[in-house]
């Protein structure tokens, strides 16, 4: 009777023995994620104004490249609004669905934000920069977190930069009210729409649309837009041509 009163001591001092460990594994790997937690809210987070035009798209996918499950990159876009071209916002939907395609399978880690504006305004779509700044600084504001940086993807001949010191102050103040701090970053500031082009000529083109006047969803040929990117189409093919003949 003695021995196995003793054996069940031992086997409760064995299960306390487990259990105390057990606890302290717990508390241990309970530990590690909240430091895991916190070392990821510090992480300065890469925000994108993603229109699904040529710009925009060459900008996400050259910081999606670099992106991982831990540190995804965050694609901001307006998905309706009542003064916008309804078939210009079908066609870049349309574009950005097919990216997200592609740059999943190309193991990009892209966490894309769709914010509907309602409500009415005077800017008709037309590729009013000053408007559509205004417009992002709508979408973009309730995704903000403090440390973000924030990559515009206006290039070197927008007329963005007139206002750029005072478009910055206005974002800057409307941060402060969230207590966020945001960084501002010009990936294309110096680049022309050739430069662009060239930085984006592997990503397939069904994956941005670039065309504000379009009444079909499918580029006008005429508009400003589809014009600059003509010329950089031909640039891009008479630049290749001439480098397989001194090849």
């Amino acid at each position: 009777m003695s021995g196995l009163i003793s054996l069940l001591n031992a086997s409760l001092e064995d299960l306390d023995f487990i259990l105390e460990n057990s606890f302290k594994k717990r508390l241990v790997i309970h530990s590690t994620l909240k430091v895991i937690k916190e070392v990821r809210v510090d992480v300065n987070r890469y925000v994108i104004p993603w229109s699904g035009g040529l710009d925009s798209t060459v900008v996400l996918d050259d910081y999606a490249a670099t992106s991982s499950k831990l540190y995804k990159v965050i694609a901001v876009s307006v998905s309706g609004h009542p003064n916008i071209n309804k078939h210009q916002m079908i066609a870049q939907n349309k574009a950005q669905k097919n990216y997200m395609v592609y740059a999943k399978r190309r193991g990009y880690h892209i966490e894309h934000r769709k914010i509907k504006i309602l409500g009415k305004g005077e800017w008709d779509g037309r590729g009013d920069v000053v408007a559509q700044s205004i417009l992002w600084l709508s979408a973009l504001t309730p995704t903000l977190r403090d440390g973000d940086k924030i990559l515009f993807p206006y290039i070197q001949n927008d007329c963005f930069w007139h206002y750029k010191d005072k478009f910055e102050a206005i974002f800057n103040a409307i941060c402060s009210m969230k207590d966020v701090k945001v960084t501002f970053e010009y990936p294309l500031e110096w680049c022309t729409k050739y430069d662009v082009l060239s930085k984006g000529r592997f990503i397939p083109k069904k994956c941005w649309f670039s065309c504000d006047r379009t009444k079909n969803s499918k580029p006008c040929g005429k508009c400003d837009k589809c014009n600059e990117i003509k010329k950089a189409y031909e640039r891009l093919k008479a630049k290749e041509v001439l480098s397989e003949r001194s090849g």
